[in-house]
């Protein structure tokens, strides 16, 4: 018996102990003093003291321990097993010769190293000893033979299932948590990361909790009525994904919810993203470290505007077909240029130069310091 396995007892326990080893009046002890008492008792039980200690009080008082007897110098105990009634007396073995007796019932030829509960059936025909069923099973666990020879009694693994490749962006999102963070000047201590499995676009936002409602308010947001609604989102086993709210957004959808094998967080593409984002923001961040969710925005987009190494593209180029400039002084219109669409060849120049009017229409109709009739005008000329 270990030292950790004493502190884990109770008084109850404790007393039990104590009294089977011939210790009386255990009820005036506190539990430190039994826990005490009991490890004085296995000092002396492993010197061999204990075990005549208890001959000597079965001899002078056979009535109070009527389970136990003493036969040409043996101790046995009464112990009716529940296949083998025609024995009830066994033999009481000392500490000392357990090791011999467990050897006999596993290792020879006539044991066959058998299982934990064959053993112990085994051996609890003819013998005990306090916690024997414990011993036998840490002798069969700590089998050299056993560990070499025999298969894990366990169920077979279940077949891998084949891999969600997305066809599309937005098809197929993962997410995934940062934090908790440096509470910063806005209130926020979290960011949501999601990204796109096909295109690796990444949308960060910095919310202030970690519950399900924020996420899934983030989710539907800057995902779902967005970009558009995925077929799976894949994520981890926090809370925040198995809660009530984010599982009814995605049964509202009609989206699949794939969780990770526990402790296996390599199954979220997210987590890449993660490490990657931390460096960032350590690369930035200097003294002040409530004003990290300030950074976010442009950091979101130098990872959507990086060429990815599994794609060979930027994300913002798959998602937005030609991806977006963020330099627009760079960009030049050029009667040379070639045209992507042929459709656009076959327009007349008046055609274009309407389409050129109908947008300068929409952009000047939502600037709100425009008058009325400037805006008039435009819907004239078209």
């Amino acid at each position: 018996m270990e030292r950790g396995f004493i502190n884990r007892l109770d008084r109850e326990e404790l007393s039990s102990e104590l009294e089977f080893r011939g210790l009386s009046n255990v009820e005036s002890f506190t539990v430190d003093q039994l826990r005490k008492k009991l490890r004085q008792c296995l000092k002396l039980e492993d010197q061999g003291v204990h075990f005549d200690s208890k001959k000597l009080h079965v001899r002078q008082d056979p009535v109070k321990y009527a389970d136990w007897k003493v036969e040409n110098g043996r101790l046995f105990k009464h112990q009716a097993t529940e296949f083998d009634t025609s024995n009830p007396w066994k033999l009481v073995i000392p500490k000392a010769d357990r090791g011999q007796i467990l050897h006999e019932s596993h290792d020879l030829l006539t044991s066959g190293h058998q299982g934990e509960a064959r053993t112990y059936f085994r051996v609890n025909e003819r013998y005990y000893w306090p916690k024997m069923r414990a011993d036998c099973k840490r002798y069969v666990q700590k089998c050299r033979v056993c560990q070499q020879s025999k298969s894990p009694p366990t169920k077979p693994h279940g077949l891998l299932s084949g891999l969600h490749l997305p066809t599309r962006p937005w098809e197929i999102i993962a997410t995934d948590l940062i934090g908790p963070l440096p509470r910063t000047s806005k209130g926020h201590r979290y960011i949501c990361l999601i990204t796109d499995v096909f295109s690796k676009y990444v949308v960060i936002k910095p919310i202030r909790n970690a519950k399900s409602k924020t996420v899934s308010d983030v989710v539907e947001i800057e995902i779902f009525l967005t970009y558009g609604v995925p077929s799976i989102i894949l994520c981890d086993n926090g809370p925040e994904y198995r809660g009530a709210p984010f599982r009814s957004l995605a049964d509202s959808y009609g989206v699949k919810i794939f969780f990770n094998a526990r402790r296996h967080p390599q199954a979220n593409p997210a987590e890449r993203y993660n490490r990657t984002l931390i460096g960032m923001l350590r690369a930035y961040i200097r003294d002040d470290h409530r004003r990290w969710d300030g950074l976010l925005p442009k950091l979101a987009v130098a990872l959507r505007t990086s060429t990815n190494h599994t794609t060979g593209f930027s994300p913002a180029s798959l998602v937005f077909s030609f991806g977006y400039q963020m330099d627009p002084t760079h960009v030049r219109v050029s009667q040379e240029s070639p045209c992507p669409d042929p459709h656009f060849l076959r327009c007349s120049g008046r055609r274009v130069r309407c389409l050129s009017l109908y947008n300068r229409f929409i952009v000047e109709w939502r600037i709100p310091g425009l008058k009325t009739k400037r805006r008039m005008t435009c819907a004239g000329r078209l």
